[in-house]
């Protein structure tokens, strides 16, 4: 391929990415000098009888063809898919690296089934180079994944220039469509959320949540709006420290007991008849010297520093030093 050598043994066989053609030009897959496969014919099987009932069987006899024939140099439809796949992708020259973290985000989306159809296009030039869509390509190529897509046709090659320039909705603004208030904290506490649920290391490219799942997360674990509700309008606690590991924080302490954790996050904000010894003053200290230090720890950190505060706290223990080794 022009881009790269792909990854995944070539006896491997992904599904494809199922695309609904916009241009009538016709699209053929070179099976021999002879026999060859329209793929307007192939999509208006798909749009008549459906992706379930697509069989190998019905290709061929659209084609006038053997079975036999079709088995020679297609195992199954999504092996006919796959190969529309490859030559899409023989057609991506000059394009802009690939980035595999994004590839692996775009192939989890595609199996665990939150990918859409949502308008957005496989281009091509009038030359037939690939101009958009390299990455939903790739990983429906490398990874055995399928997805359903618009592909467009017959652009200068110039426009290669005003593509993805638009600006990017972030994982908050689609909480944020969805009813949810606070949705950037919202979104970042989700993750870390989830990250400490699951035991993933929020660090790896593997690990990255896509807009789609952040809204799944959201459903998942609804109290995280109660959570934010404190901790997005306290201007002393944005003095504090890290507002998302405040946000993660309190939605554990609520799920553990929400009368004690209302009263912790008080604590922390105002520092009020607080003793030495006292977790919460021990925990407020610490983020108030590290502040005037200058100095800054990763929010899975600070998320890990209040988590033992409070459970020191709730056991009723006194806390003179607080410390974690990650």
């Amino acid at each position: 391929l022009a881009s790269r050598e792909p990854r995944i043994a070539r006896d491997v066989v992904p599904a494809l990415a199922l695309a609904l053609e916009t241009s009538t030009r016709p699209f053929l897959l070179v099976l021999d000098d002879v026999h060859l496969i329209d793929r307007r014919d192939a999509l208006a099987l798909l749009d008549e009888v459906g992706a379930d009932a697509l069989t190998t069987i019905l290709i061929a006899r659209e084609m006038g063809i053997s079975v036999g024939t079709l088995y020679h140099y297609f195992p199954n439809k999504h092996a006919i898919m796959y190969a529309m796949a490859e030559q899409w992708l023989e057609k991506n020259k000059d394009n802009r690296p690939v980035r595999d973290h994004h590839t692996l985000l775009l192939a989890k989306e595609m199996r665990e089934g939150r990918w859409q159809l949502n308008g957005e296009a496989i281009v091509f030039d009038f030359n037939g180079n690939l101009l958009d869509g390299q990455h939903r390509l790739w990983a429906a190529y490398e990874h055995g994944q399928s997805f359903e897509t618009l592909v467009v046709r017959g652009v200068d090659p110039s426009s290669f220039q005003t593509i993805d320039g638009g600006m990017k909705r972030s994982a908050g603004d689609v909480l944020t469509k969805a009813g949810l208030t606070y949705g950037t904290l919202t979104a970042a506490a989700l993750r870390l959320i989830h990250f400490y649920e699951t035991g993933a290391r929020d660090d790896l490219i593997v690990s990255r949540m896509s807009n789609a799942e952040t809204l799944e997360m959201a459903a998942k674990y609804p109290r995280i709006q109660d959570a934010v509700a404190i901790i997005g309008p306290s201007a002393p606690l944005k003095r504090l420290c890290s507002l998302t590991s405040l946000a993660a924080f309190t939605y554990f302490a609520l799920e553990a007991d929400a009368d004690r954790a209302n009263a912790f996050i008080e604590a922390l904000a105002t520092g009020e008849e607080l003793k030495r010894g006292d977790a919460r003053l021990t925990c407020r200290n610490y983020f108030i010297n590290l502040k005037q230090r200058g100095g800054r720890l990763h929010h899975r950190i600070q998320f890990a520093l209040l988590i033992k505060a409070w459970n020191a706290h709730l056991a009723n223990r006194d806390l003179t030093v607080l410390k974690f080794m990650d």
